[in-house]
């Protein structure tokens, strides 16, 4: 689950000191969000089992976090300690007093003497490790996101999406493999090229960053939502950092079936394993081979206009290829020129590769110049040359457009 933005102030507060509805309301739901990365926590760095995991997190809940009238006066010191020291996370706080409680809990258990500080855990954890408990927390959060993206999107219709997210980026990022590639997802998935492929990646990205930021704001408690949006991107930033250091990813990748399990678990046996975010941040990976770009350019050409650039003047189903070759229509050439400038300049990370926008920008004046005898251009003739032989050089061009473009450059300027 997650809190909006607005609430979490509000939810310690009324576990703290609020009304006996609404400190019921707001303990029950600090005991979701936060008992299953304390438990792995008491797991991993405390090396205790499951069981007894569970046993000593009730007895802090019971004996630490509230207090005879059913409020939390763990949270209660929490924000006096937060008044006087802003700086303070209530992760870095959650992790210390618990360690504080697993010490006595260990000392009582063995019938050892306990001071009055340790009790009300306030005495220094000396054994007390910020980083073995962030990791876990940071685990624990992320596999939590894996599972709410996945979820999110089956209830949507969209799990096919998932799973071009977790091949072309979940995966490469945790196991630092190579990612299969547009051209191959698309067919695998029944997508109509790797442009829309590459349009469900990014929509998923956003996605995941949406959900991401979304957990950590039940914790990144501020009193205001200016504050809150600062302090939630300074956590996320820092507990990507830390996954990405070797040994710290806890997650292993599987095959799942299921709608919403996400195919992701808990498990610590890789020392080396690591969560490399940039494998899902990089726009620049969007068309990654030349295989991507030339189907992506295919399909491109032979898509009709009206699904990603103009009304064409022609059938509903013309595409760039009939504008090209068949049309006799300057003014539409001239048009889809027009349009293809002002995409080019003003391309962002869900469109296409800016040298597309190139290529069609130059393939329109020469379709109009060479085959219908009508300059569209006011650039020099020489200048225009220039760019339509740079333009050759794309890999991913097919001949007939290397054609087009060779009669372009071959082609008097003084006939025009």
């Amino acid at each position: 689950m997650f809190l909006e933005k607005s609430t979490v102030f509000s939810l310690i507060a009324d576990a703290a000191n609020g009304n006996s509805t609404d400190r019921e309301r707001a303990v029950a739901t600090f005991f979701e969000v936060y008992s299953p990365p304390l438990i792995d926590y008491l797991c991993y760095s405390k090396k205790l089992d499951q069981t007894e995991a569970e046993d000593v997190l009730q007895s802090f809940w019971a004996e630490r976090f509230l207090g005879e009238d059913g409020s939390s006066k763990l949270l209660a010191k929490f924000l006096e300690k937060k008044a006087r020291e802003p700086s303070i996370s209530m992760r870095e706080y959650l992790g210390r007093s618990l360690s504080n409680h697993v010490n006595s809990y260990k000392r009582r258990t063995k019938g050892e003497e306990v001071s009055l500080d340790a009790i009300e855990g306030l005495e220094p954890a000396d054994d007390f490790n910020q980083t073995d408990f962030d990791v876990s927390w940071a685990n624990r959060l992320l596999a939590r996101v894996f599972e709410d993206v996945r979820r999110e999107c089956s209830d949507k219709g969209k799990l096919t999406h998932w799973k071009l997210f977790e091949e072309q980026a979940l995966r490469p990022a945790m196991l630092n493999s190579k990612a299969p590639g547009y051209t191959v997802l698309a067919e695998k998935y029944g997508f109509r090229g790797p442009s829309k492929v590459s349009s469900a990646m990014v929509n998923m990205r956003r996605r995941f960053k949406r959900i991401l930021e979304e957990h950590v704001a039940d914790y990144a408690i501020t009193e205001s939502n200016s504050e809150t949006e600062s302090a939630v991107r300074a956590e996320t930033d820092a507990l990507l950092e830390l996954l990405h250091r070797p040994g710290h990813m806890r997650i292993r990748a599987f095959d799942s079936d299921s709608d919403y399990s996400c195919g992701f678990e808990l498990d610590s046996t890789d020392s080396n394993a690591v969560f490399l975010i940039e494998k899902i941040d990089a726009a620049p990976a969007l068309f990654s081979s030349e295989q991507d770009l030339a189907s992506a350019w295919s399909d491109l050409c032979e898509a009709p206009l009206k699904s990603w650039l103009i009304e064409s003047t022609l059938d509903e189903e013309s595409s760039l290829s009939d504008a090209f070759y068949r049309s006799e229509d300057a003014t539409l050439c001239n048009e889809i020129r027009s349009v293809a400038k002002v995409r080019g300049r003003n391309r962002n990370e869900s469109e296409l590769p800016r040298d597309f926008y190139v290529a069609i920008y130059l393939l329109a004046i020469a379709a109009a110049q060479v085959r219908i005898g009508k300059p569209i251009s006011t650039q020099s003739h020489a200048s225009l040359v220039k760019r339509a032989v740079k333009t050759k050089e794309f890999s991913w061009l097919r001949e007939q457009e290397n054609q087009l473009l060779d009669s372009f450059c071959e082609s008097s300027a003084s006939k025009f």
